[in-house]
């Protein structure tokens, strides 16, 4: 979609997949910590499946990215996680 905004500049706007909102969810909280783990995660399993292929058993498992329940428990998690260690 195309929006204008003042002075007649234009940009691009699309709808945000649910690990992408998650995402910004982590990061608005102040969890850059949790942001990172979780995006290396999510990342390192892409990468993996990739690099096996689709004769492999990875390819058959549904990728964290598309499993809003598990993003929301390890988001949840991490930041439990990562308010522990700002405790001390």
């Amino acid at each position: 979609m195309i929006k204008a905004i003042g002075f007649g500049l234009l940009f691009f706007s699309r709808r945000r997949s649910h690990v992408e909102n998650v995402y910004v969810d982590i990061l608005q909280n102040g969890y850059f910590e949790s942001f990172e783990e979780m995006f290396q995660l999510v990342n390192k399993q892409a990468d993996d499946r990739l690099k096996a292929g689709p004769d492999s058993f990875l390819w058959l498992r549904t990728p964290l990215s598309q499993q809003p329940g598990k993003l929301e428990m390890m988001a949840r998690f991490l930041k439990e996680a990562e308010d522990a260690r700002r405790l001390g």
